[in-house]
């Protein structure tokens, strides 16, 4: 048997150069106008097939719009039946309804005789499959994909959290461990130097507010707490180890607040905390899972996934984020590591894990009440 004392000596020494390299990762890092370490590419002209897919989903018609080379899928209820077709080459326009009306990602008419109406747009994100697999356990995949046999909803057994308590995760850093920004800047996009074309983003349109949030600065601070224009409090949440992003209104119970990122997971899934009543909220399941407001419905702004370059092509008047986050961080690199893409790397457990897809293929999932219906993005 080995010596007891030699081992335990050995464990602390991985420890500490463990650590001690990931505090150098962090001291080291240049500051935001020093952080480039790629060459910069132009951004050339999206191209890309429109495919849609009208769908029906617990009783409800939906449209959903997507592009595997444009890298984006959106969808809104259908409730009064309109046909749609997908319109080619004239994005921000995405289709056409029988009338000739033409809308766009977002889904307002910019034209034709319904130039000024707005679709509802559904309850939906995107982000691993892994994800809503363990969110939605039997999860209906388009195409009519059967769910796994030993697939069933699993309840908690805490009167206080509406979620099993056992399987809320510490993350590590702890509450505000990894900051949300609160006073985000933006500049024009020929300020932007650090974007590469196949860059995520997620962007708002609001009246004639264009604003995008690189997915390069929400993989190290995951919420960021804005205003859009005069009237809106916006927060993105975005959960890099599930790939989702979504809006919510900071405005709660008539009083404003902001949220932090309270270091909790569940599903491997980021726990956001309003500042206000220090309350905790589920980013997947768009709810207050613990604490004053539990139970509550986060209002959920629109919001589009894409790349920097579809974007900026569609609105080249956009404004974005910055790096001048007030924080040191090397926005040039992903903090992950081979994270998103090696599908057999999780850091944290899922309550239950389908096989049907790879766990980090990426979809569009469309949430009714407690069910889900996913859209792979190779569907477009």
């Amino acid at each position: 048997m080995k010596n007891p004392i030699v081992f335990i000596l050995r464990y602390i020494f991985l420890v500490i150069i463990f650590f001690g390299a990931f505090a150098c990762s962090l001291d080291n890092n240049p500051t935001p106008t020093n952080m480039q370490e790629e060459p910069i590419r132009p951004v050339e002209q999206a191209t890309g097939e429109i495919t849609l897919i009208n769908d029906e989903f617990e009783g409800k018609k939906i449209v959903i719009a997507g592009s595997a080379e444009l890298n984006f899928v959106v969808s809104f209820e259908n409730e009064v039946s309109r046909t749609f077709t997908p319109v080619q080459g004239e994005i921000p326009v995405i289709m056409m309804s029988e009338d000739s009306s033409k809308w766009d990602i977002f889904g307002k008419a910019v034209a034709g005789p319904a130039q000024g109406k707005e679709l509802i747009p559904t309850h939906s994100l995107i982000g691993f499959w892994m994800t809503f697999g363990s969110f939605y356990p039997g999860v209906e995949i388009y195409e009519g994909n059967a769910p796994d046999p030993g697939a069933s909803i699993l309840e908690s057994n805490s009167q206080e959290w509406l979620v099993p308590a056992e399987r809320v995760f510490d993350g590590g850093p702890g509450k505000d461990g990894i900051p949300s920004v609160d006073n985000p800047e933006f500049a024009g996009k020929d300020d932007i130097a650090y974007l590469q074309p196949e860059d995520l983003i997620v962007g708002i349109k609001r009246g004639e507010v264009i604003k995008a949030y690189p997915h390069r600065i929400l993989d190290w601070h995951e919420i960021v707490n804005d205003r859009v224009g005069t009237d809106l409090s916006l927060a993105v949440t975005y959960c890099p180890l599930t790939g989702t992003a979504s809006g919510w209104n900071r405005m709660l119970g008539g009083e404003e607040t902001t949220f932090g990122v309270s270091g909790l997971l569940y599903n491997t899934n980021l726990i956001p905390y309003d500042r206000k009543s220090d309350s905790y909220w589920s980013q997947m399941r768009f709810d207050c899972i613990f604490g004053e407001n539990k139970g509550e419905q986060a209002e959920l702004i629109s919001l589009v996934e894409t790349t920097w370059q579809t974007w900026v092509n569609m609105y080249p008047e956009t404004e974005v984020m910055t790096v001048n986050t007030g924080f040191v961080r090397n926005y040039a690199i992903y903090p992950y590591g081979d994270y998103r893409t090696n599908g057999e790397r999780l850091i944290f457990p899922l309550e239950y894990d389908d096989s049907r897809l790879g766990r980090k293929d990426r979809v569009h999932a469309v949430i009714v009440g407690e069910k889900a219906k996913v859209y792979p993005m190779t569907e477009f």
